[in-house]
């Protein structure tokens, strides 16, 4: 798969952090729905992002004439080595379907209740689909999922907006409640997501399912915080995600504990080992996520081009204060029915990042998440009743 040369460095720097997280999407995709097509993707799109990283620090070298040329584009070196290190993490998910090792029955099935879930749908003719503007089917509003690409004749497509038609044959990748995404199935009147039943299994390898869809969640809200940290220049943000990888390697540690002790009374171990396989890749992620928010951390003079790169990527990040007299006032953050992701709540200057904790929102607190441009004035709405957000 050959992508088409980005004509600067802005651009190439969004293109690759819209890749890694598709990569990672897909990766955690390929295991829901045991897709070696998807695992292959991912491989490739390794390639792509290996081949656009080379040629960007060449770029950053030559275009340094003094010492203090090479200081500012500094920056830019070590979130590119980052970014190496993301896309390594997903290889290492997509690799356990390629190889073929196996997992537990009941990875699958506690898989369909993690907080967002990947799902397929080749475009059809008489789907409602065919031939509209994303804009126009209104997705995020009234299915709370999100398009994170299309693949178009072989070549896929991250940057897509409001503006996007989607075509016959289009291969739409979604992203959502394992709820919503069934409702979007229902619509276009596609089967459900069948989820295979499985016998009851020994205490440790339950918990340390549990403990993987933990670990999954963590990595996938680690990366985009990671890169919500420069757009806002927000050290907060980068101590979560430091904090979220100290936690990381404990939990890594407790999964081989409880695999390692079942294998001992398990008539099939070997279906073990995509466990382990996981939690290293998992913790391989936020690994490279915490190196990357050390540059905010250690209060480095970041490169403007970063920022301004993560402004135009695929899906756009907001930070929100919530004013009086808004809906969301008393409301979990999960009941307004779009494709927003909420990454973190802080609340009198605490960062409230384990959104598995339901916590009802009050005036006053702010709302950093991500999701597709055109829910964007609906969700704002939502939290600020249109008065004007002080956040920036």
């Amino acid at each position: 798969m050959k992508m088409e040369k980005q004509s600067n460095l802005r651009e190439q720097l969004t293109r690759a952090k819209d890749l890694s997280e598709l990569m990672i999407d897909m990766a955690y995709g390929g295991l829901y729905s045991n897709s070696k097509e998807l695992a292959e993707e991912v491989l490739e799109l390794s390639e792509d992002l290996d081949e656009m990283i080379n040629d960007m620090r060449i770029r950053c070298v030559m275009s340094a004439r003094s010492p203090q040329d090479a200081r500012d584009i500094a920056t830019v070196l070590h979130l590119l080595s980052s970014m190496d290190l993301v896309s390594k993490g997903a290889e290492g998910i997509a690799r356990i379907v390629e190889h073929k090792l196996e997992l537990p029955p009941s990875f699958v099935n506690e898989l369909s209740n993690a907080f967002e879930i990947l799902n397929k749908v080749v475009v059809k003719e008489e789907y409602f689909l065919s031939g509209k503007k994303l804009e126009e089917v209104s997705l995020p509003k009234d299915f709370g999922v999100r398009v994170i690409a299309i693949r178009r004749i072989g070549k896929w497509l991250c940057h897509v907006d409001g503006e996007t038609v989607l075509l016959e044959d289009d291969v739409v990748l979604f992203a959502g409640s394992r709820e919503h995404i069934d409702e979007l199935r229902v619509a276009l009147e596609l089967p459900e997501i069948v989820i295979a039943q499985f016998e009851h299994e020994q205490d440790g390898v339950q918990k340390a399912v549990r403990l993987l869809i933990d670990m999954k969640d963590a990595s996938e809200l680690s990366v985009g915080l990671a890169y919500s940290s420069f757009l806002f220049n927000d050290k907060n943000l980068a101590a979560v995600v430091d904090s979220i990888d100290e936690k990381m390697s404990r939990k890594r540690e407790r999964v081989e504990t409880w695999v390692l002790d079942s294998a001992f009374e398990s008539q099939s171990p070997l279906h073990l080992r995509g466990l382990l396989h996981l939690a290293e890749a998992s913790e391989t992620i936020c690994e490279a996520c915490a190196d990357m928010v050390s540059i905010v951390l250690e209060d480095e003079i970041i490169h403007p081009v970063i920022a301004q790169a993560m402004e135009d990527t695929n899906e756009v990040m907001v930070k929100v204060e919530v004013k009086d007299g808004a809906e969301a006032v008393g409301s979990f953050i999960d009941e307004h029915h779009s494709s927003f992701v909420a990454m973190t709540h802080i609340r009198n200057g605490k960062y409230l990042y384990d959104l598995s904790k339901p916590r009802k929102i009050e005036v006053g607190d702010v709302v950093i998440a991500r999701g597709p441009i055109e829910a964007r004035e609906a969700f704002e709405y939502w939290l600020n009743a249109g008065h004007e957000d002080e956040e920036d």
